[in-house]
Parts: C-alpha cells; sequence; structure tokens
C-alpha cells in the first residue's frame, strides 16, 4: 500500500476521509512508510512487517515513535503487540498534543495543523453528533470547595471520594490549551490547566512519556486550584467512580464546549448539570457583570430588578459548575441544592461514538 493511500485509510478510520487538513497533519506527523504501518494495524509487530516487507527492527523503531508521538496505541506498551491506530479523531486530538513537557510555541505548526482540522472539519462533527445523542455523555462535578461539607452530598459527586477510588493517576497535558497558547491565544482562566487520567489510560500515558504520576493529595491540590480559577471538572454521567479522564474545562479552549458553542447545539446534548444551581442575591449583586463573562455555559444575563442592572442566572442553563460562585468579586451568588439523588444515573445511559 502506497504512502499516500495510506493516509487516507488513516483518514477514513477516523471518520474524515475526505479532510485536507487532517491529512496535512498526519503528513506532519508521520512518514508515508509510518502510515503504512498504522493502516494495516491491529497487529504484532512483526507480523506487520512480514506483511509489509520491512525490516523488523525499522519497524519496531517507527512503531515506537509513533506510540510516542500518540499516533497508536498497544494492548502491551513494552512489547508492543496488539497496535492499532487512533479509534476516533477525539483520542487522536488529545493524544498528539498532551505531552506534558512540550512546550507549544516550540512547536507552532503541529498545533496550527490540529486547530486547523478542528475549525475546519472536527468542531463542526463533534456539534452535529452531540445534536443527535439521546442523553448527556458527561456531568458536571461540583467544586469541592463549595459542596465538601454539604450533607447530602453524593459520593458520585464528591471530588474527594471520587479520586479516592482511583489506583493510579497522572496528569498530563491539555492538547485544547496547548493549541490556543501555541496561537498566541491562551486560555483566560489558567495558564497550567492540564487533564487528568486514570487507571490503565494514566499507565499508557506514563509510559510513552506525555504525563507524571502524581498521588492522591497531589491530585486534589491541583483540582482545588483549577476550581479557583473558574474551570469546570466533569465526570461520566453515572454513578460510577470508574473513568479514564477527568477534564478541566473552559469556554475558550475546551473542545467539550466550544465547537457547541460556535454550532448553536443546546450544551445539555453534551453536558448535565451537577444537582446543584447558582443563584444572585440580587441586594449584594453589584452589577460588576464579570459573572457573565465567566459563564461557560451562556447562563447568565443582566436583567432590570427594581430598577436596577443585576445579574441573574437562567435555572433552565445553568450547569451547576460554580464557576460564578467562587470567582464572584462580592460573595453574590449562592450555590444551592436543586435536584434529587436520582439525577444522577446509576449507569452510563449514553457512550462517546
Amino acid at each position: 500500500m502506497s504512502g499516500k493511500d495510506s493516509y487516507g485509510v488513516l483518514m477514513k478510520n477516523l471518520g474524515f476521509p475526505e479532510s485536507g487538513t487532517l491529512r496535512a497533519l498526519l503528513e506532519y506527523l508521520i512518514s508515508p512508510r509510518q502510515a503504512g504501518l498504522a493502516a494495516a494495524m491491529p497487529g504484532h509487530p512483526d507480523d506487520l512487517a512480514e506483511k509489509l516487507g520491512m525490516d523488523k527492527a525499522a519497524a519496531m523503531s517507527d512503531i515506537h515513535d509513533m506510540y510516542r508521538r500518540g499516533i497508536i496505541f498497544p494492548k502491551n506498551r513494552y512489547t508492543m503487540e496488539k497496535c492499532r491506530f487512533a479509534k476516533t479523531a477525539g483520542e487522536f486530538h488529545d493524544a498528539i498534543g498532551s505531552r506534558l513537557t512540550n512546550d507549544p510555541e516550540a512547536e507552532p505548526m503541529l498545533y496550527k495543523l490540529i486547530w486547523d482540522f478542528r475549525r475546519s472539519d472536527m468542531d463542526k462533527d463533534m456539534a452535529e453528533r452531540s445534536a443527535k445523542y439521546e442523553a448527556p455523555i458527561i456531568r458536571v462535578v461540583p467544586p469541592y470547595i463549595l459542596v465538601k461539607d454539604h450533607p447530602e452530598l453524593l459520593p458520585s459527586e464528591n471530588l474527594k471520594e471520587l479520586i479516592s477510588a482511583q489506583s493510579l493517576i497522572a496528569e498530563a497535558g491539555c492538547t485544547c490549551r496547548k493549541t490556543k497558547r501555541a496561537l498566541k491565544d491562551p486560555c483566560t482562566c489558567t495558564s497550567d490547566g492540564d487533564c487528568i487520567v486514570f487507571g490503565r489510560a494514566a499507565e499508557n500515558c506514563i509510559t510513552r512519556g506525555t504525563a507524571k504520576e502524581i498521588t492522591q493529595e497531589e491530585a486534589m491540590d491541583f483540582f482545588i486550584k483549577m476550581e479557583e480559577n473558574g474551570v469546570i471538572h466533569n465526570w461520566l454521567n453515572y454513578a460510577g467512580t470508574e473513568l479514564y479522564i477527568m477534564c478541566n474545562c473552559c469556554p475558550c479552549c475546551c473542545i467539550a464546549i466550544h465547537p457547541l458553542r460556535e454550532h448553536g447545539v443546546d450544551y445539555h446534548k453534551w453536558w448535565t448539570p451537577s444537582r446543584w444551581e447558582a443563584k444572585v442575591d440580587a441586594e449584594l449583586c453589584a452589577s460588576c457583570e464579570q459573572c457573565v463573562d465567566y459563564c461557560g455555559f451562556e447562563a447568565i444575563e443582566m436583567q432590570e430588578v427594581e430598577g436596577e442592572d443585576k445579574a441573574v442566572v437562567l435555572p433552565e442553563k445553568c450547569m451547576g459548575c460554580g464557576a460564578c460562585v467562587i470567582r464572584c468579586p462580592n460573595d453574590s451568588i449562592n450555590f444551592d441544592l436543586v435536584r434529587p439523588p436520582e439525577h444522577i444515573p446509576e449507569k452510563l445511559v449514553a457512550t462517546f461514538h
């Protein structure tokens, strides 16, 4: 199979067979020979080499290089057995740009190509698929610093308990924020908002050098810092503790928010709110409008209240992320429990596709 045809196979596997920007990204990341290897997967390195008429050592070297770059994923990270190409564009996107130690400004072309692919094809596709979901995939986790002492806090929304259930935790870079930083349009919420990965995903990221292992205590310190910056935690929309990645999202960068806003898709198609809801105390509101800018879900607007413009939370839009509560300079926003325990389903009712 020629390298050019191999790129086409990989593009088709990711769901974008006609995307010129994806082709440009793949051609930047891997050679035609490597593309041929990836297109022939899954398989054992020796079998792939024989199938393609390659030297086994050269094939293994290419496979290790693609693994390090986040292109392919082996079942056994030491022998490289049962290697496979990325299953989805989302997995591909998150892996190729997330190296924790990578300075995005030192490799601007990579992140420009990632952004070009997002803007031309991926974001629209993500928004269109989200619009068809029968139930939201992810759930907002309320800020620990706001709810930790609430008597009705459930284990599935208690960040400390969720983190305590994880056997291995690692901090990995965030492709979304690295991309915006490389484009000289950095995140307005935080300069170091990374992703936290768990279990097998954490082991994979640590092994290929894209993440560092951290303790549960370090993870909690990180999450609290993110909360203070107004960043949004999320978890899969079910009451379980098993998860492979926990993003800390913002409206300016995040691929789970930005495309929905850009393409007019209801946030509730992807997100389900926490059991909490923000509510402004009009008497304390100084009408500074900062919360309007902070809200990632466009759930706050200025309205006339007794002759004065005041911030008002729209209950039908509020996701209960608490960002406005934490960042309000006048402490004029309350965080109220408004939904029953049944709001969080016991089992996952929707999955990524």
